[in-house]
């Protein structure tokens, strides 16, 4: 799959290392860029993944198939 840039960082395949290695270098070279990025998913593992809204969440969709 192809490198991806998001407000959360950078998706490159696992299998290609140049791909890894085009990320690294992006960030070396901006690292402004890499705390922005950084921060936003700091924010999104907080907000769309914590413990509190996860369960909300699964307990939400229980309920629904319930009703």
């Amino acid at each position: 799959f192809p490198v991806t840039i998001t407000v959360c960082g950078i998706n490159v395949d696992p299998n290609h290392p140049e791909d890894i290695a085009h990320a690294l270098k992006l960030f070396v070279q901006r690292p402004d860029l890499a705390k922005k990025m950084g921060d936003n998913a700091l924010q999104l593992a907080k907000t769309e993944f914590s413990r509190d809204y996860l369960s909300q969440k699964f307990l939400k969709g229980i309920q629904q198939t319930l009703d």
